[in-house]
């Protein structure tokens, strides 16, 4: 979930070329929505966006499913970015990462966190790529 177009694209074209099936969303609402429709099985999101950000979701995808990874992202200054992302952790996200992000540890930490909540990975002999919103 990131209003930012160029990242988000980035970001799904590396996921994609790492085996895992990818849904995009360009803010908080518009994510609750696909969530709720997909239920993947990790999220990925930016944390300032228009209409609903970052924040807001992952408390309420924390609400509705306790259980299901979130990687919550941010840029911006350095100060305003550790404080975001430490709200961030303590509305539930799983793991935190600043932008720009580098994919390789992007995808790295997808990884991570798909395995410690017991999800499939690509490279597992499981019936479907794990999808990752």
């Amino acid at each position: 979930v990131d209003d930012d177009d160029l990242q988000a694209r980035a970001i799904e074209l590396a996921l994609r070329r790492s085996g895992f099936g990818v849904n995009w969303a360009p803010d908080g609402v518009e994510g609750m929505e696909c969530y709720r429709q997909l239920l993947p099985d990790l999220v990925i999101t930016d944390i300032v966006m228009p209409r609903r950000d970052g924040i807001g979701l992952i408390a309420e995808l924390r609400r509705i499913d306790p259980a299901t990874p979130i990687i919550a992202l941010s840029g911006g200054s350095i100060l305003g970015r550790l404080q975001l992302l430490e709200h961030a952790v303590r509305v539930g996200a799983t793991a935190t990462m600043s932008k720009p992000v580098a994919l390789a540890d992007l995808i790295a930490a997808v990884r991570r966190c798909l395995a410690r909540a017991g999800r499939a990975l690509p490279d597992d002999s499981a019936a479907r790529a794990p999808s990752v919103h």
